[in-house]
């Protein structure tokens, strides 16, 4: 992760300096540097260790270091909430232990490591292979194929989705809680919780696959139509659509998939569908109708217990209170049936959209997404110069700090030994290595190639 070894290397370079290891880096490259080599120090070349650091930070060119801030942020508030986690389990701390405190913690974690996981795939910035060749190439193929249109899925879908899959997870908590036994409160939900977001996940990565399956399968019926339709002049002219096609990715295919390729994830994605909603119906159904049983048995009043009342009144009375709780818990279960028939529909809305996503934002095939991946990125080149200008300016900024410092290391460690006036000399003709000097140099070997 370009993160970790971002502030590794900017750490690493510090811990170095603090324990005197850049002194013995900047004695050795002394030492190391053969006299034909002056002249070179002079016209501003580097020191082997200048080259290496310079290497380590070149890898970064192409990321957006400035965007390592916001990881920062991050990291530090769940590193923090870590460590108050660990406070409440050693001092075993009673406020700070309840279900409300843990419901938040699992929040703010899962929040946490959601942005987290966004910006490191948003971390390097890929410009890709953008020319004039290839995006003629990216807009024939997404035009002769059909496919001008399509987009990925907007943020605004992405979020509707994630209440989607917390929706499926709270439903799929009340089945799960309900096979704990002999355990806590807290144990319960920790695991319900936990199993029940594996599952939803589970359950939307495939819906949403389901959803693309049908619509590749369905575009290639659309393409074998039109291929099919040319006539044999078409067809033998080099204008042909699947001569072009072929022309651009050679792997190109139509042909029809088996019935379980095709319709496997269509067909999986009904049967949980089905069984998320059967077994949250019955669980739910079992365990409202002993609430309601055990509620209106407790209402029920014996008349007859009372002396002031005749024994044949208060039978009658008893007979009146027991129809009346027959009937109203007939109505407590017909309205707690028609909620839960209602909670299945809600499911079936939620996986029905998320199919839905699938078919509209998804690509014929892996070739066509990189053909508007490179066409976006090259919508968006003047937003990724921007980033990268300013990343450059951070990394160049760093890099020149620490050959700022070496310069004076090297500097002392001739003037210590007594070593060779001509590279004191150099040196300090020289000046500092800069970042810059290693770009140069990296461009210029690069036209020798």
């Amino acid at each position: 992760m370009y993160w970790f070894r971002w502030h590794r290397l900017n750490i690493g370079l510090f811990l170095q300096n603090l324990f005197g290891l850049l002194k013995r880096k900047a004695a050795v490259d002394v030492y190391t540097v053969g006299e034909e080599r002056d002249d070179e120090i002079r016209r501003g070349g580097a020191f082997g260790y200048e080259t290496h650091i310079a290497d380590k930070y070149y890898e970064f060119w192409l990321q957006n270091v400035r965007a390592y801030s916001r990881m920062n942020v991050y990291v530090v508030l769940l590193c923090t909430i870590i460590a108050i986690n660990v406070y409440v389990w050693v001092t075993k701390n009673v406020l700070m232990s309840n279900m409300y405190f843990w419901i938040i913690d699992v929040i703010s974690i899962s929040v946490l490591s959601v942005l987290i996981f966004y910006e490191v795939y948003l971390q390097k910035i890929n410009t890709g292979d953008v020319n004039s060749v290839n995006l003629k190439n990216a807009q024939e193929w997404l035009h002769c194929i059909g496919e001008e249109d399509r987009r990925h899925m907007p943020i605004l879908l992405w979020v509707l989705t994630f209440l989607g899959i917390a929706v499926e997870a709270a439903a799929i908590v009340i089945i799960i809680i309900s096979y704990f036994a002999n355990t806590t409160l807290k144990v319960e939900l920790t695991f319900s919780v936990i199993l029940a977001a594996i599952c939803a996940a589970a359950i939307a990565a495939i819906v949403h696959k389901a959803g693309g399956d049908l619509y590749r399968e369905h575009h290639r019926k659309t393409i074998y139509y039109n291929i099919d339709s040319e006539t044999k002049e078409e067809r033998n002219s080099n204008e042909s659509i699947l001569k072009r096609l072929k022309k651009l990715n050679p792997q190109f295919s139509y042909r029809e998939n088996g019935f379980i390729r095709t319709y496997g994830f269509s067909l999986l994605a009904v049967l949980l569908l089905l069984l998320l909603s059967s077994a949250t119906f019955v669980s739910r159904a079992n365990l409202n109708k002993e609430i309601i049983q055990k509620s209106i048995q407790g209402q029920q009043i014996d008349a007859s217990k009372f002396y002031d009342v005749p024994e044949q009144v208060g039978k009658q009375q008893s007979s009146a209170a027991k129809d009346i709780a027959i009937e109203e818990v007939h109505n407590k279960m017909i309205t707690m049936y028609a909620a839960l028939i209602a909670l299945a529909v809600i499911f079936m809305t939620i996986n029905l959209f998320g199919a839905m996503n699938g078919y509209k934002y998804s690509f014929y095939n892996g070739y066509s997404e990189r053909c508007y991946n490179l066409l976006k990125v090259a919508d968006d080149m003047s937003y990724y110069k921007m980033l990268l200008d300013e990343s450059h300016d951070i990394i160049e900024e760093k890099a020149n700090s620490f050959f700022s410092l070496y310069k004076r290391l090297l500097l002392d460690s001739i003037n210590k030994k007594g070593i060779r006036d001509r590279l004191g000399d150099a040196l300090n003709a020289r000046g500092e290595y800069r970042m810059s000097n290693y770009l140069t140099k990296k461009n210029e070997d690069r036209r020798g190639e």
